[in-house]
C-alpha cells in the first residue's frame, strides 16, 4: 500500500508460462530491503523501491502459488525479487529462511500493520515488541489494534527489557519473548 498502490496492467504477460519457483537475479543488488507480502499477487509496482529518509529500499515479494503467471513477469520486467512461499497461504518461516539465504537479512521489522504483525504472532516468530504508547486517543473503531489474530488465540509471553519517556509524553516499551 505504500509503494504499490497502482493496479498492474497483466494483459500483456498473457500466455507466459513462467515456473513458480524464486526469482532472484545476482545483479539485484540492495544495501537495504523492503519486503511485501502479497499472496495473491496484486502489489500495482510503479517502481522497484520503497523511498525512505533520502534512500531506495529495494522490494522484495514474498507470494504463493495464487500469485498468476503474469504477475510474475509483470514483478520479473520491474526487476523486483520474488519468493514463492506456499501454495494458498504464505509460509512466513519458509520466507525467512529464504530472505536470510538469498539476501542475508537476518533481522527484520514489521512495519506493515496489525495483520501483518498478527500473522508472524500467529506463526510463532515475533522475538520483541517495540511498542510506542502515545498520549493520544483517537476514538475510531476502524483503527486496527497492534495485533490482529484474526481470532485465532495466542498464548505468548513477552517480558519488558527497556523503557524509554518520549519528548510527547509518550512511552517507548521494548518487550523481549519469554
Amino acid at each position: 500500500m505504500y509503494a504499490a498502490k497502482g493496479k498492474p496492467d497483466l494483459s500483456k504477460y498473457d500466455g507466459q508460462r513462467i515456473e513458480y519457483r524464486d526469482w532472484v537475479p545476482s545483479e539485484i543488488k540492495s544495501a537495504t530491503w523492503d519486503v511485501s507480502y502479497d499472496r495473491r499477487g496484486r502489489a500495482g509496482w510503479e517502481k522497484n523501491y520503497f523511498p525512505y529518509a533520502g534512500r531506495k529500499n529495494r522490494a522484495i515479494e514474498v507470494i504463493t502459488k495464487q500469485a498468476s503467471r503474469n504477475y510474475l513477469a509483470f514483478l520479473q520486467s520491474m526487476e523486483i525479487p520474488y519468493l514463492v512461499c506456499g501454495e494458498r497461504e504464505i509460509n512466513f518461516a519458509e520466507s525467512l529462511v529464504k530472505l536470510e539465504k538469498y539476501f542475508d537479512i537476518k533481522t527484520m521489522v514489521l512495519g506493515g500493520g496489525a495483520l501483518i504483525n498478527g500473522a508472524f504472532l500467529k506463526a510463532e516468530l515475533v522475538d520483541q515488541i517495540s511498542l510506542v504508547i502515545a498520549p493520544y486517543i483517537s476514538g475510531d473503531s476502524k483503527k486496527k489494534g497492534t495485533f490482529d489474530t484474526l481470532g485465532k488465540f495466542v498464548n505468548q509471553r513477552f517480558h519488558v527489557t527497556q523503557t524509554k519517556k518520549l519528548g510527547d509524553g509518550g512511552v517507548h516499551l521494548i518487550y523481549d519473548r519469554d
